[in-house]
This record gives C-alpha cells, sequence and structure tokens, in this order.
C-alpha cells in the first residue's frame, strides 16, 4: 500500500514528526509520498525529491491507498 502525507505548516512538532513517521517507514520498507509543501521541514527533500517521494498535493493523492495528514481537521478536508 503507498501512503501520501500531507501536512499543515502552522502546527508546532511537525518537523519532527514528520521525521519520525518518514524514518519508520522508511525502516518498513514502504512506500510513500510526500507534499512537496513540507519539503522546508526535511532535511532529505533533494533525495526524496530525486527518488519521485516529494510531490504535489495531488499527485502523492492520486495514487495513494491511504492518507496520511498531520495537522487538524482542516488538514484532512484541504487534502
Amino acid at each position: 500500500m503507498k501512503f501520501a502525507i500531507v501536512g499543515n505548516m502552522g502546527k508546532p512538532g511537525l518537523r519532527e514528526a514528520l521525521g519520525m513517521l518518514l524514518s519508520r517507514l522508511d525502516s518498513l520498507g514502504m512506500e510513500y509520498a510526500v507534499d512537496d509543501v513540507l519539503a522546508p521541514l526535511l532535511s532529505n527533500a533533494q533525495s526524496l525529491r530525486t527518488a519521485g517521494r516529494l510531490r504535489s498535493r495531488e499527485a502523492c493523492i492520486d495514487g495513494a491507498g491511504m492518507l496520511i495528514a498531520l495537522g487538524g481537521d482542516g488538514t484532512i478536508l484541504a487534502a
């Protein structure tokens, strides 16, 4: 299953939560794509972009089987 990951840049702790989530998904060998709006929070944004894992929100969601929204209800509604 492929995960789409989106987030609300205004939420405190997003950088840490996103880092832990991506580390866990990587350790499990899971497939995922991250909304490119979150790129400033990622130390490995360029390698994710090169691997095709950093995409527009629409492209993330289109190919995903599950959405992970880091934020609140508004983050889910915006996705």
